[in-house]
């Protein structure tokens, strides 16, 4: 835990600047009341029914997070990575990958028309597809961006266990466990989570509740990869030749962004989360820490979600 706090305090020595870092935290913290007043992500862009102007509006969601905030390094430090190709390029096959994502699902009725199953086996293999598809197709143009920009790099932007050392992250899980608890007790979270709602799928394929909420959290955990790959990988460790330590912010913004559909205080603390696991990210070039994290927290919130609920 120590070396994490060190890694956290010199990257604050050298990054912090009192102008940059409020007028980053004032467009955040404005972008995020404006989201929640408004219901930009649940009731606007989330209810859209045509699927080009749905992915239009993640993308400039998205692009507002990520080049807002390259606006205020311009702006503040007279630093324009505008004009650096390979920021843009990178950045701008990750801000359509989240928002394909957040557009193009399969729906229940598709598995039914195309596969001749009944409703229960349709609506549970639709979900399981939208959970493991984006991965791979992720993990694709991910690739293809590494061999194009970063291919001498041994690793694929941190996905590896070489240099891990557990102790500290089992120390941070270990720190955020009195808050997750506390916010299971709240009735948005409860409303939220699990995100597979067990109980309302009738036997799909013959197996048990249990079975039918296993094979998802499988799926569901392991979509965590590409999150970890594309905020922690692509934009930071991908960026660091191109923007150094400049390049944590701006994936701590889309990152947040990225959580607008989900409780305010989730939203909120994903902001912090991001940051340290950016720093770590940018200290280590090495990703699995934070991905380990990730999927602890997941499955530590859909099991408090449970327990609640029982």
């Amino acid at each position: 835990m120590k070396k994490i706090l060190s890694y956290i305090s010199d990257f604050i020595r050298k990054d912090f600047t009192w102008g940059t870092y409020a007028v980053v935290l004032i467009f955040l913290s404005g972008a995020i009341t404006l989201n929640y007043y408004f219901a930009i992500e649940n009731g606007i862009i989330a209810k859209e029914e045509n699927a080009l102007i749905r992915f239009l509006y993640y993308l400039v969601l998205y692009s507002t997070a990520y080049y807002g905030t390259l606006a205020v390094y311009y702006f503040m430090d007279r630093t324009n990575y505008f004009s650096n190709k390979e920021v843009m390029i990178k950045s701008f096959v990750a801000l359509l990958l989240l928002s394909f994502d957040g557009t193009f699902v399969i729906s229940k009725a598709f598995m039914q028309s195309h596969f001749l199953i009944n409703s229960a086996n349709a609506k549970y293999s639709a979900k399981l597809i939208n959970q493991a598809l984006p991965t791979f197709f992720y993990l694709f143009f991910i690739i293809l961006i590494h061999k194009k920009y970063d291919k001498n790099s041994s690793t694929l932007y941190g996905l590896t266990t070489r240099g891990f050392h557990w102790k500290p992250y089992f120390a941070m899980l270990l720190c955020m466990l009195p808050l997750l608890l506390w916010a299971s007790f709240q009735g948005s979270f409860i409303q939220q989570y699990p995100f597979f709602k067990y109980w309302n799928y009738d036997n799909a394929f013959g197996l048990s509740a249990k079975q039918l909420f296993g094979v998802y959290e499988f799926f569901y955990l392991f979509n965590f990869v590409n999150v970890e790959v594309l905020f922690r990988g692509l934009l930071v460790i991908g960026m660091i030749k191109c923007m150094s330590n400049k390049a944590v912010l701006p994936m701590i913004v889309t990152y947040t962004f990225l959580h607008f559909g989900k409780p305010t205080p989730e939203t909120i603390s994903s902001a912090l989360g991001g940051y340290i696991l950016g720093i770590i990210a940018y200290r280590t070039e090495n990703i699995f820490g934070g991905l380990l994290i990730h999927i602890c927290i997941a499955l530590l919130m859909d099991i408090l979600a449970i327990w609640q609920r029982l």
